[in-house]
């Protein structure tokens, strides 16, 4: 239908005022989808986001690759990886302790098992004692040159973590009673 004023003007197309009104109404309705769209967009890219970080990253459930030989316990629970400089293990490179987490004790002992055979890494002597550990852990300052004790093979090395410094029987005896010893494995090459 036509409006009247129009007519009365004898103008057949809409006025100005008419068609910004239309407009007006038109943009009013498709205002809520635009935000609607653009909220859903948002959301499948944040969700994109994060599967992709979980994709790139892994997941975020442990510190790293668990197995049967992985210290089990809570958050205090204290662990050491180890790595050979330079890498792979071979004679003459140095065995390196890093102290993950420390599980609020202040000492460690370590040693490696290869067989019936024994090598004692910390202590060194059969006098000393455990060695202090840095407060929140990281890399001991003291590496193992690994040498002709170490012929080519598979090492078990056990660490025990405690709350003061022990000797070496004190240190078997936890181990053999078994202690809480973190055990870890090295191939020498």
């Amino acid at each position: 239908m036509t409006e009247p004023s129009r007519l009365l003007a004898g103008r057949r197309g809409m006025s100005r005022p008419e068609k910004e009104a239309i407009l007006e109404r038109v943009l009013a309705g498709a205002a809520p989808r635009v935000r609607w769209r653009h909220r859903l967009a948002v959301g499948v890219l944040a969700v994109a986001g994060v599967v992709m970080a979980v994709v790139v990253l892994g997941p975020v459930t442990g510190s790293g690759p668990r197995d049967e030989l992985t210290a089990r316990g809570g958050e205090l629970s204290a662990g050491f990886e180890l790595t050979c400089v330079p890498a792979p293990c071979t004679a003459g490179s140095k065995l390196v302790f890093d102290i993950t987490s420390t599980g609020g004790a202040a000492y460690f002992a370590a040693f490696a098992r290869h067989g019936e055979k024994l090598i004692w890494y910390f202590p060194s002597t059969p006098e000393a004692r455990s060695r202090p550990l840095p407060p929140a852990g990281g890399l001991l300052d003291t590496g193992i040159v690994l040498g002709a004790e170490h012929a080519p093979g598979v090492y078990t090395v056990e660490g025990v973590f405690s709350p003061a410094p022990l000797d070496r029987p004190a240190i078997r005896a936890i181990v053999e009673r078994g202690g809480a010893a973190v055990t870890r494995q090295v191939i020498v090459r």
